[in-house]
Parts: structure tokens; C-alpha cells; sequence
């Protein structure tokens, strides 16, 4: 062992500079959403920052109702808004929310669904923040009936101020997933997207590089998503036209897009197989070269995507972080902790900088809602924390390395080995921002 430790440090003394981008060292933060009275359970299902401030959205399920819920982060404390929440026929208030964007702290939109008719009917559900309080805003996919009805699950706004709102909808052919546009002049654009098939369709999120570069990505299956398949589009400023990625398996279902550029598109999400006999899922990333969809292997899930630039990509899912480098997709070291619940699945991403991250997600039993975040620094090589880059964070890893401590483990995948060694050589030679 100290043999290829010795070599191993004359690896790292005579490696060349690489350039990866590196990933966040630091700690997370978890704020746990306690229950209020007659609250069983609460969902945070996105998170974005807008404007400089940290906003989630999501859900509370009561004895009897279900209870929008938006939350803002202020100084250090998240703080609940107060939302409207739409009554069906009932008097009873049966509605969530699933993600929010905005590009002003004045203009913010947030979506989801809510239950309108006594015969389990749902309708698209919108509100709109002016920078003083919430209004629910009456747009297309109101009325529906059955429980596939109308479902709002994705809204993005694109540089030049439209609005695109994602989800399903019961007057859209099945194949064909629900998008709506608006200017905010009150007026909307509804248009149903895919091809046309035997299951519904439904678009799950929304991102754009620009007005003229906008995708949407999803899944058709029906209820039973056990036979989903992944679902793309893409709008060049005129129309809609349908770009699905191949079939990896079954159960596919993409739940996040991230435009970088018309020829830099990530879409993530999860896929099926059997294995042994038993129902496994795995990772599903695809990415989109302006030509071509080329799908990436990757240790660990990510149900929504948070992107830099195109060599430093953050994704979340269930109580781990990962990170696309340029080159590969790795786990952070860093997880989420359960606590005493069953488990923690985290599902929405967003950051205030580089290395200043926050996300939303919740625990099961106890079913609370989670908001955490990671503060901290992308000078990963520096172990020792001084802020400089020397032979004493080479020694501090080879020691870590020896002992089989975690922090040595640079590749996130829970074995040291020689790929740790060379995840440190980048991040050595990257040096410090």
C-alpha cells in the first residue's frame, strides 16, 4: 500500500494542469418545515432564486384539504406567504403547487393544479405575484373533467418576458403534452405538443437560452407510468415541433431540462429495467448537441438540473447531489440527512452563486417539508482550508486516502481507488478561484 501511495504522490507532482470544474466543498443547512395544526403532511416540490431571493413552492395535505404553500427565504429564516387557495363546489380547498420562475422580484408566477368539480376533475391552476401579494390568474385548462383533466407542472420566462406554462391537458390528443403561452397582457396561447399516441402526455419542465430556444420535456404513459416514455420539445420562436430522445426502457420520465445554449441541452430524469427478476431504476441523462441526443451514464439520480455554464452542471434527487464536470457526472461527498424519518427525497435545485446552492424536497414519515442549503467553496483540492494550494493538501489526501477516509473519496461513488486520485489531480491543478 505505501508503494502505490508513493506513487501516487509522484502522480500528483507531475500531473498537468487540467481544467474541470470543479464542484461546491461545504455544508449543508436543513431547515425542516414543522407541522402546523391539522397538517399530516407537506411537499416542497421546487425552489428557485429570482431576483436575489430564494422562493419554494409546493404543498400541505391537511385532515381534509390540500393547502398550497410558498415559502421565502429571508436573511437566514424561511417564511411562509400567503397564497390564495382555490375552493371546488365543496367549499373545500384541494389544490398545489409545483414550480415557480420569474425575472423581477415583482413578476413571479407559480403553478400547479387544483380540484374544481365534486366528480374528481382537475384544473390548471396559476398565481401571480406582483411584489406585494398573490393572485390567482384564470388561464387555459379550466372545467376539466376526469382525473386526467388539465394539470399545470412547469413554468419558465424567457427573456423577453413570455411566459410558458407546462402540463397536461384533456382537450390535447393523447401523445400530445399541454403548453400555454402569455406576454402578461392577459391574454394566452394554449398548444398541445407531442406525437400523438395511446397514453397521455404530460411536460414537466420548462428552460430556454432564449424567446427563440425554448424546450419542454416530460413523459407519456397514462397513469400507469410503469410504461412511460420520455417526451421532448423544442420551440424556435415560431412553433412547437416534437424531439423526443431514443427509448432507453421503460418507465421513462424526463422531470428537468437545462438550456445552455441551441447546441448545449440537458434533460435528466429516470428509466427502468429488469434486473434479476425485480423492477430497477436508473439514471436517465440525455444530452442535446444541436444535432443529436447522446445519453451520459451517471452514479446517481437528478430529478432537477441547475447549470452554470457547460462544464458545471448541479443536479438533485432523492439525499444526493451531483455534479457534471465537462466531462463526467460525479456524486458530491455531501448528503441530506433523514433524520429520524424514513427517508429524504430531494427534488428541486437552484443557487445564488457558484458555490451558494439551496434546494426543496421533504421526508417521509414523518412526511415534512425540507429546505436546505449549501454554502461553501468550489477550492474542493484544499483540504487543509488554509485557501492555498501546497504539498500539505497533497499530504492531508494521501493521509485521507491511506486511512480510507471519506474525504478522500473525490468521485463520490464510495470506493477509493485510482479515479479518486485523479478527480484530485484536476481539482489540484485547477486551483483556487
Amino acid at each position: 500500500m505505501m508503494r502505490q501511495i508513493l506513487t501516487y504522490a509522484g502522480v500528483l507532482m507531475m500531473a498537468p494542469a487540467l481544467s474541470h470544474a470543479q464542484p461546491c466543498a461545504g455544508d449543508l443547512d436543513q431547515f425542516e418545515l414543522e407541522d402546523g395544526p391539522f397538517v399530516t403532511r407537506t411537499f416542497f416540490k421546487r425552489v428557485r432564486v429570482i431576483d436575489g431571493t430564494a422562493w419554494a413552492v409546493g404543498y400541505q395535505q391537511t385532515i381534509d384539504e390540500l393547502l398550497n404553500i410558498v415559502m421565502r427565504l429571508e436573511g437566514d429564516e424561511w417564511v411562509e406567504v400567503q397564497t390564495p387557495s382555490p375552493e371546488n363546489v365543496l367549499g373545500q380547498a384541494e389544490n398545489t403547487l409545483m414550480d415557480l420562475d420569474g425575472r423581477s422580484g415583482d413578476d413571479i408566477w407559480a403553478v400547479g393544479g387544483y380540484t374544481n368539480q365534486v366528480a374528481n376533475s382537475n384544473d390548471t391552476l396559476a398565481l401571480h405575484w406582483d411584489g406585494s401579494e398573490w393572485e390567482h390568474v384564470i388561464t387555459p385548462g379550466q372545467s376539466g373533467f376526469g382525473a386526467s383533466g388539465f394539470q399545470f407542472e412547469a413554468v419558465h420566462v424567457t427573456d423577453d418576458g413570455t411566459v410558458w406554462f407546462g402540463g397536461q391537458a384533456v382537450s390535447c390528443v393523447r401523445g400530445e403534452g399541454f403548453l400555454v403561452s402569455t406576454d402578461g397582457s392577459g391574454g394566452f396561447d394554449a398548444h398541445c405538443v407531442g406525437i400523438p399516441t395511446n397514453a397521455v402526455a404530460r411536460y414537466r419542465d420548462i428552460d430556454s437560452s432564449s424567446a427563440d430556444d425554448v424546450w419542454a420535456v416530460g413523459a407519456r404513459g397514462g397513469v400507469a407510468v410503469a410504461v412511460g416514455r420520455a417526451i421532448a420539445a423544442h420551440y424556435d420562436g415560431s412553433s412547437w415541433q416534437p424531439n423526443n430522445p431514443p427509448q432507453t426502457g421503460f418507465g421513462e420520465i424526463l422531470y428537468a431540462v437545462s438550456v445552455i445554449s441551441p447546441n448545449d441541452v440537458w434533460a435528466s430524469g429516470v428509466y427502468d429495467e429488469v434486473v434479476d427478476g425485480q423492477v430497477v431504476s436508473f439514471p436517465l441523462f440525455w444530452h442535446w448537441d444541436g444535432a443529436s441526443w447522446t445519453r451520459f451514464e451517471s452514479p446517481g439520480f437528478a430529478v432537477d438540473l441547475h447549470a452554470f455554464s457547460s462544464d458545471n452542471i448541479y443536479g438533485v434527487s432523492g439525499r444526493r447531489i451531483v455534479h457534471w464536470d465537462g466531462d463526467q457526472w460525479s456524486l458530491l461527498p455531501q448528503e441530506f440527512d433523514p433524520g429520524s424519518a424514513s427517508s429524504i427525497n430531494m427534488v428541486g435545485i437552484a443557487a445564488f452563486d457558484a458555490c451558494d446552492l439551496v434546494f426543496a424536497g421533504h421526508k417521509l414519515a414523518p412526511w415534512r417539508g425540507i429546505l436546505a442549503r449549501l454554502q461553501g467553496s468550489q477550492c474542493v483540492a484544499d483540504i487543509t482550508g488554509d485557501g492555498v494550494l501546497d504539498f500539505f493538501d497533497v499530504s492531508a489526501f494521501l493521509n485521507a486516502f491511506n486511512a480510507s477516509d471519506p474525504v478522500a473519496d473525490f468521485t463520490g461513488d464510495g470506493t477509493l481507488d485510482f479515479f479518486d486520485v485523479s478527480s484530485f489531480l484536476n481539482a489540484y491543478n485547477a486551483g483556487c478561484p
